[in-house]
């Protein structure tokens, strides 16, 4: 943005639409800002997962890393070599020879204003890097996140690419000589400075595809690919839930999973998922953005919500094994499966205390890892009543018991219920919101809440039941993308440039005014073409239509070939030689 607006200062009339470029990606985002209101930090989150890192220094950000390295840290796919500073002798290939390139260009006599603008961008750039330290957006475990600096650095790179380019051109370029003739550079100057130039980016890809490649990468787990940067990414299994867990959760019941899974020092994490488990493009930043709060600069992680609350005490009652029962805290968070992932010695001892737990039925172990169900009571036949089993959409009695599971979609409900008595409640596995709306037959339904949850007042009788999530800026924020979207794409039109000169249908000649002689007052004038006479006005002023008539035969016969204007001047002369007397001479005859 700062870009654009130091272009648009600078080239002025020549870059008069050049602001319009920020308008486009301002409409696309606008929804998430303004879904983010309450908590702007959410704004300036990274999408998927909050990852924990340490910002590089100001000279490592210049060579183009955003993570801080050591060094002598270890490079993956380099441990053929011996000890050495290898991570900043990588990092120095990479970006070193584009930074002084970059600073040599300011010393140019004639294009310092073209390095001065990269370099003023690349500053702007590393400024906003260090200022989004102070500013928390999320938080890892126990550790508080910030925006990941690699936008901002990549853009800085590119600033000094180009504030280098006058000083690459400036090399390559001839000179001329005392006697005029124009030198160029040794072709050893010019292989060198190529050869400068490319070793960093050959040696940065090389580093990034040999590790994975010979999967060296995942094996160190230290430096990774690059000087600083840790490879997240691995590779996990097709299926992250059972197939019992996954067709639950993506039938018409939208039945959650309870995924637990043990990580170092015994740490246990708890995530709900549906279907085919947890995605990048699932993920929300806003929601992570919760667990912060504070000023800027003065952030700490914040206490839990309700429904944060419920789950963790659900889990604590689950992996605590004492028999207390939790399946009215899972009923509520619509879990209807509990999955232990790992499959050590630490997590055979905690399937152990997990059997114990009173309404959770063991399925077996499977290939994603244990499986146990959350069953409901037993009626006197021994068969499963309704009252213990979940969805994500229930009706409930006054007392919280289940009277019928809802079929519905992942954001809303479109289902006919049947007639029920008195008191009774739609509850929803979502945290309570404004923004949930439900109807009866049409008529809205007053909300109401369960604890945490979104629930609505359903009178006893039955009908058609729809329960959807409005925004209030939905309808608004729609509108403004379409007229933008719009108007950028008809700015976008290459249309061709216009003269100034309007011409009419039909074949118009040039239109020429020829100062004729005024006639005398109340004298006529007589047309040399026709030899007709005209009136001329008092006024000394020809008439606009005679004026134009004469005008455009004069036009036409201009227009005319050459050998009809040469027959048409042949044909005048013999008519002058005509009009004009002859003199006989006395010493001629006349034949």
């Amino acid at each position: 943005m700062l870009l654009v607006l130091v272009l648009s200062l600078r080239l002025r009339s020549r870059a008069r639409t050049l602001w319009w470029s920020l308008l486009a990606p301002a409409a696309l985002l606008l929804p998430v800002v303004l879904s983010a209101s309450g908590n702007l930090r959410a704004a300036a989150a990274d999408p998927g997962v909050p990852l924990p890192f340490v910002p590089a220094a100001l000279w490592q950000q210049i060579l183009g890393y955003p993570t801080a390295f050591d060094s002598w840290d270890p490079v993956a796919g380099l441990g053929f070599l011996p000890e050495g500073p290898w991570a900043l002798v990588l990092a120095l290939l990479a970006g070193a020879p584009l930074a002084a390139l970059a600073a040599a260009a300011l010393f140019l006599p004639s294009r310092a204003g073209t390095a001065r603008l990269g370099w003023l961008m690349a500053v702007a750039a590393l400024a906003l890097s260090a200022a989004s330290a102070y500013l928390v957006t999320g938080s890892a475990s126990a550790a508080l996140v910030t925006p990941f600096p690699g936008p901002l650095v990549s853009a800085a790179v590119f600033a000094l690419l180009c504030a280098a380019l006058p000083a690459l051109d400036a090399v390559l370029a001839g000179r001329k000589n005392e006697t005029g003739q124009t030198r160029r550079p040794a072709a050893a100057v010019a292989v060198a400075v190529s050869v400068l130039l490319s070793a960093g980016p050959a040696v940065s890809l090389a580093a990034w595809t040999v590790p994975q490649v010979t999967g060296t990468a995942s094996a160190a787990n230290s430096s990774g690919v690059q000087p600083g940067l840790e490879l997240f990414i691995r590779p996990t299994d097709p299926r992250v839930l059972p197939a019992t867990a996954a067709d639950r959760g993506s039938s018409a019941d939208q039945t959650r999973a309870l995924v637990l899974a043990i990580g170092p020092e015994d740490q246990i994490t708890a995530t709900l998922m549906r279907a085919d488990g947890s995605t990048l493009d699932g993920l929300n930043a806003g929601y992570a953005a919760r667990a912060v709060e504070g000023t800027v600069g003065d952030e700490t992680h914040a206490p839990d919500d309700e429904a944060t609350a419920a789950l963790r005490g659900a889990v604590a009652v689950i992996t605590a094994g004492t028999g207390v029962d939790p399946r009215g805290d899972l009923a509520r968070l619509g879990v209807g499966f509990v999955v232990l992932q790992t499959s050590d010695t630490a997590a055979e001892l905690l399937a152990d205390r997990v059997d114990a737990v009173p309404g959770l039925t063991s399925v077996g172990q499977t290939g994603s890892g244990w499986l146990w169900r959350v069953t409901g009571s037993l009626d006197e036949q021994g068969t499963e009543t309704v009252a213990g089993q979940t969805a994500r959409v229930r009706i409930v009695d006054a007392a919280g018991q289940t009277l019928e599971l809802v079929p519905s979609s992942t954001t809303s409900v479109d289902a006919n219920i049947p007639a029920g008595p008195e008191g009774r409640r739609l509850v929803l596995a979502e945290r309570a919101d404004t923004g949930w709306q439900a109807s009866l037959d049409g008529k809205a339904l007053e909300p109401a809440t369960d604890g945490w949850a979104q629930a609505f007042d359903l009178p006893a009788d039955g009908g058609k039941l729809t329960v959807s999530y409005y925004s209030p800026w939905e309808p608004w924020t729609g509108i403004v993308q379409i007229i933008v979207f719009g108007l950028t794409i008809l700015l976008a039109v290459p249309t061709p440039s216009r003269s100034g000169v309007i011409r009419l249908p039909g074949r118009q000649g040039p239109v020429r005014t020829p100062a004729a002689p005024a006639a005398a007052d109340g004298e006529d004038a007589v047309d040399r073409h026709t030899g007709q006479d005209h009136p001329v006005p008092q006024s000394g002023k020809e008439p606009a239509l005679a004026r134009d008539s004469r005008s455009a035969a004069r036009a036409r016969r201009d227009k005319a070939p050459g050998k009809r204007r040469a027959k048409g001047a042949a044909q005048a002369g013999a008519s002058a030689d005509a009009a004009v007397p002859v003199k006989k001479n006395s010493s001629e005859g006349v034949r």
